[in-house]
């Protein structure tokens, strides 16, 4: 009976090792371990997100700094951001912040987010879980002149 017990630690060691640990999906260099795809994509999008940020933040007029809501849109290209309620809106591609004006006269705005379809996608501004507004995600603006200069 002990050595029962014993081999059947040993299978259930053996197929813990085998099959129960994750699987690694990816390349892997001789010398290197091999990264998970989603790891790959996470970090693509991290290194995206930040050259998004610091071009906005170079380009942010002072007097908007404060940031009350912003959302991402799916591809890491733009922001939209509520300010000193203003309705701004960054692209990575011009690097200029606009005024977005809207004919709804807008109070307090503090969740912002996208929805991707087809077409593009769509700013919705939210105040306490309530949609405030909807903006086609192609809206432009008024540029605000030299940034943060």
């Amino acid at each position: 009976m002990t050595q029962f017990r014993f081999a059947l630690g040993l299978a259930c060691i053996y197929s813990a090792a085998a099959w129960g640990a994750p699987a690694q999906i990816g390349r892997a260099t001789a010398g290197t371990r091999a990264v998970p795809l989603e790891a790959l994509a996470e970090d693509k999008a991290d290194k995206k997100r930040e050259e998004l940020w610091q071009a906005l933040l170079k380009a942010l007029p002072k007097e908007y700094k404060q940031i009350d809501a912003y959302a991402e849109n799916a591809s890491l290209t733009a922001v939209l951001l509520y300010s000193r309620h203003a309705v701004l809106k960054f692209s990575l591609e011009s690097r200029k912040v606009e005024e977005i004006h809207v004919m709804k006269a807008l109070g307090r705005i503090n969740r912002i987010t996208f929805e991707q379809h087809e077409d593009g996608g769509n700013w919705i501004l939210w105040l306490n879980g309530k949609r405030e507004l909807t903006m086609d995600a192609r809206v432009e603006g008024a540029s605000l002149g030299d940034g943060g200069k």
